[in-house]
């Protein structure tokens, strides 16, 4: 027996009513959801493929996150989230505490910043670290201007270490406290190189001899002598104490006068440069040089 399909159209209603169920038969428009479909029953297997599709490409991605760009002792990724912040938790809980500010007022109060600048109990401060931008109000200034900047870390209220820096000319200078005791201020580096010093030169030798202590203690000097007596072991000059070379050294001279190398001196640990055989030094020619040497 043959069904036959009919349509429906009320009066004054242009749209067709279908009454089967079949819903290849529905038409259904596409305009706005980007289907290929023009009935129903094609749109339905067309989202259904899709669906498939991004659960495949889900599945792919969890894979390669897991086997290939985890770095963690987790292998998935919410493990590896938590892994990450277990680590960040920790890290917090040993970073100390650092306090800045900016203070004016006198050296001494400076002897107890957990207090005098910041306010704080010294009880509470154990193992933290102060930056405070100092404006001394008193003469003399620790570098001769009032500005500067101090660091102290702490590791209880009776131990502390400070370290003052001035951006001026100064440099760097640090005390320390030991059992609620500070020692003196002392110089670890300056922004100002310090004048050079004219040796007194010997045993006929003339020209000049300069040197100094740089920044980090080192001892600096330049030459250009003529000779005199150059006999093997003939002193030609002699440093004060306190720029001693800590080990007696070879100091390598330019033959100014013939114009090559390989000319030397000796400089001994208790300071005094000489003439050595083998030096090739001659009487009446010129060396020079410079050189820097550990004191």
């Amino acid at each position: 027996m043959a069904i036959k399909k009919v349509q429906i159209i009320p009066p004054n209603y242009t749209d067709i009513i279908h009454p089967e169920t079949q819903a290849d038969i529905t038409t259904y428009s596409n305009s706005n959801s980007g289907l290929i479909a023009t009935n129903v029953q094609l749109a339905i297997d067309e989202i259904d493929t899709k669906v498939d599709t991004n659960k495949t490409d889900i599945l792919t991605l969890n894979t390669t996150v897991g086997s290939v760009a985890m770095t963690t002792t987790a292998q998935n990724v919410k493990d590896a989230i938590n892994e990450h912040e277990t680590q960040i938790n920790v890290l917090d809980a040993k970073t100390k505490p650092v306090y800045s500010k900016a203070y004016t007022g006198t050296l001494s109060s400076l002897d107890n910043i957990a207090s005098n600048v910041f306010g704080l109990n010294a009880a509470s401060t154990i193992e933290t670290i102060f930056k405070v931008l100092v404006n001394e109000s008193a003469v003399p200034y620790l570098f001769g201007g009032s500005k500067y900047e101090i660091e102290e870390y702490m590791s209880s209220n009776l131990y502390k270490v400070q370290i003052a820096k001035t951006y001026g000319i100064g440099g760097i200078k640090t005390r320390i406290c030991s059992n609620g005791t500070w020692t003196e201020w002392y110089t670890i580096a300056t922004t100002a190189q310090p004048s050079w010093i004219t040796a007194t030169l010997q045993s006929g030798w003339t020209g000049t001899f300069q040197y100094r202590k740089n920044q980090i203690g080192q001892l600096e000097f330049h030459f250009s002598l003529t000779a005199g007596t150059v006999a093997n072991g003939t002193a030609i000059l002699t440093l004060p104490s306190g720029y001693y070379p800590i080990q007696a050294m070879q100091i390598s001279a330019y033959n100014a006068t013939d114009d090559v190398l390989g000319s030397s001196f000796v400089m001994r640990t208790d300071g005094i440069l000489i003439v050595r055989t083998g030096g090739n030094i001659e009487t009446g020619k010129v060396y020079s040089g410079g050189g820097i040497v550990i004191c």
